[in-house]
Formats: structure tokens, C-alpha cells, sequence
């Protein structure tokens, strides 16, 4: 199935060392964390950080043990400038080219977004459209295969990608990378499209020395590892605000009928008025912004995730989750079952995810 997904997040959270981790594994077939890969040729249009990259990649295969030699991973030695129709022409028959040699690619990874945006308006609908066609225009060349985005975050709104909404409406799954300590690195499903999201994932970055330079220097790279979320941690530092809106997140999905299951969301103005009947302010205004300000402080935390008003679990803290499961082991007989505004179920069912000498002439 074709599809569109990208990985949002601030520049130096690790989303170009998870971008290339889904490459190699792909490249490779070896599993992603414990979950199963296709396995396929994989393009990736790096706009920025070559010099880096072969150190990433050695770092990749010591850290895994995994090796790349021979493995169908092609990288572009320019950005792809994808809104200049002569070069995305010419990006696309070096990829025609890799495809004969080596099979159609499973994924073509562009990373970033701003650097193969051949100077459009990232802010501009008619610019981000016409780079997202020009993206599955090339993919569509390749049956089954998968366009991965790297694209950073809003200056002003971290939770979304930069630029126009015309991109995050076209996709068909989106993920958000924070870091979420000096060398962990969080990933937090923010879109899914006919399927149902997927669990949060939690990494590290572990360094990997790679030799001594002429000066008898030491170098070196950094590799994700899967680490366990410090879910402990998280629920000491909880501000009032967000415990209480957590909590009366609970609440408001215990009053309804799939409250036991985190996929099912519920609508802002279900939860708002238990927020309501917990805070001390002592005004109908002191409630309000004390809501607002907790709902989007959740939100950056990657507790929760939005889409129209209807909010889901993304990742609880340890004290909540614990809460969480135990309400599901209650018996709903006793629950009134009722249908209210925007309680909607997310669609029951993401990316799979030659080197070393091979590289692609874009």
C-alpha cells in the first residue's frame, strides 16, 4: 500500500538518526526494534549532513552488528530540489536507474523537507502542495513503495509540523520525536489513517567509538537503542495542572462506553467539565485557562494526541497507566452507555522500515 508519512521534530532530536536507522533495516531486513521489516532497496535524498553520514552508518552497524556491505541503501550526494521540475526529473531517472540494477525501492527517505524545497514557501498551500505531488509523482513510479518526510516543527507550535497545513493534510501517518532527556529520544504517533496508532516508542542514544583520526584524535557516532520509558521519573516532576487534567481525562472516559480502550478518544468538551469540577479556581475565566493551559502542556508532554477536538492516549505516565489498567479490569455493567459528542473510534490495523561505497548521483 502507498504511503506518505513523515517524522516531525526540532532540529538535534535524533529524527535523522531514526530515519536512518528504518533505512538500514530495511536495507538490510533486520528487525526494527523487535518489529518485523520488508525487506527492499532504500533511496535516501539527504539534504544536509553528508559529511556525518558515513560515520552514522558505521556507528549503525557496530552498534547493531549488523553489516551494510552489499545491502541496497543508496544515498543522493545533493538535496533533491523537488519543486524544480528539471531536477526532481533528474532525481527520479537516478532512481530509475537503481531500480533496474537492484528492484523497485520499498522506501525513499527525504530528509529534510526544507532542504528540497527549492526555495517554495514552506508557509505558501500552493508550494507545500506542489511538493507533496512532486514527492507521488516519484514514489508512484515504484509499486508499493513509501515516502518517509523528515521535517521539523513549528517555531511557535511545537506539536505540528513547520509550514503549511496542506502536508500534515495529505499524509497518511505522522510522528513526532522529542527528546526527552540529555540522550533519550521519544517517538509519539500524532496521525494514523485508517489504522489503528501505535504504541509510543522510547529510545537512547548510545555513542560508538569508530577509530582515531590523523591528529590521534578519537571520533565517533551515536546509535539508538530501545529503552524502557521513565515513566517513574515522569510522574514525580507532574506539574498540578497536568496531573489534574490527566486524571480528569480518566474520569471523562470511565462515563463512557469504550472507556477501556485507549484508541477510543473522547471530545474536549467531555473532558473539560470534569477538569472543571476538580480545580479550585474561583472563577468560570480561572477554570478556562487553567484547562487550556493544561490540555496543551499534556499535549507537548506526549500523554495525549488531538485530532478535531478528540483526544487519545498516547503515552500515560507511570501512575496514570497503572490507573488506567486497573480501571479496565472493572466490570462496565454498572457504567451508563451512551453516545455523546465526537466519541469516535480510531480504524482498527506503519513504515517498515549499497551502502558504504554505493551512492545515488542527484
Amino acid at each position: 500500500r502507498h504511503r506518505r508519512l513523515v517524522i516531525v521534530g526540532d532540529p538535534g532530536c535524533g529524527k535523522s538518526f531514526l530515519a536512518l536507522h528504518i533505512a538500514c533495516c530495511i536495507s538490510t531486513g533486520a528487525d526494527f526494534f523487535g518489529l518485523s521489516v520488508k525487506q527492499g532497496p532504500v533511496i535516501y535524498l539527504a539534504g544536509e549532513g553528508h559529511g556525518g553520514l558515513l560515520r552514522r552508518i558505521k556507528a549503525w552497524e557496530k552498534g547493531t552488528g549488523e553489516s551494510l556491505e552489499g545491502a541496497p541503501l543508496f544515498f543522493s550526494k545533493v538535496p533533491a530540489r523537488l519543486l524544480d521540475a528539471a531536477h526532481a526529473d533528474s532525481v527520479a531517472a537516478a532512481v530509475d536507474v537503481v531500480a533496474e540494477r537492484e528492484g523497485k525501492p520499498l522506501l525513499i527517505v527525504i530528509d529534510t523537507v526544507a532542504r528540497s524545497f527549492s526555495g517554495g514557501d514552506e508557509n505558501n498551500t500552493k508550494d507545500m502542495s506542489e511538493f507533496v505531488a512532486s514527492v507521488d509523482a516519484m514514489k508512484a513510479r515504484y509499486e508499493g513503495c513509501t515516502a518517509l518526510l523528515v521535517h521539523h516543527s513549528g517555531h511557535a507550535d511545537k506539536l505540528r509540523s513547520r509550514g503549511s497545513m496542506a502536508l500534515k493534510g495529505a499524509l497518511d501517518a505522522e510522528y513526532r520525536v522529542s527528546k526527552t532527556g540529555e540522550s533519550a529520544v521519544s517517538l509519539f504517533n500524532t496521525k494514523m489513517k485508517d489504522a489503528p496508532p501505535p504504541l509510543s516508542m522510547h529510545f537512547g542514544l548510545r555513542d560508538v567509538e569508530l577509530g582515531v583520526d590523523s591528529e590521534g584524535e578519537a571520533y565517533g557516532s551515536a546509535v539508538l537503542v530501545a529503552i524502557e520509558a521513565s515513566g517513574q521519573e515522569r510522574e514525580k516532576k507532574l506539574s498540578p495542572g497536568i496531573k489534574l487534567g490527566l486524571d480528569s481525562f480518566l474520569e471523562a472516559k470511565r462515563d463512557f462506553e469504550h472507556c477501556n480502550d485507549p484508541t477510543v478518544g473522547i471530545h474536549v468538551e467531555e473532558w473539560r467539565p470534569h477538569f472543571y469540577a476538580g480545580h479550585t479556581g474561583d472563577s468560570l475565566q480561572a477554570k478556562r485557562k487553567a484547562f487550556e493551559r493544561a490540555r496543551k502542556d499534556i499535549l507537548s508532554a506526549g500523554h495525549l494526541a488531538v485530532s478535531d477536538d478528540v483526544y487519545r492516549i498516547l503515552d500515560l505516565p507511570a501512575g496514570h497507566r497503572s490507573a488506567f489498567l486497573i480501571n479496565r479490569q472493572r466490570p462496565d455493567a454498572d457504567r451508563t452507555n451512551r453516545t455523546a459528542v465526537g466519541h469516535v473510534a480510531t480504524c482498527p490495523g506503519s513504515v517498515a522500515g549499497q551502502t558504504g561505497q554505493a551512492s545515488l548521483d542527484a
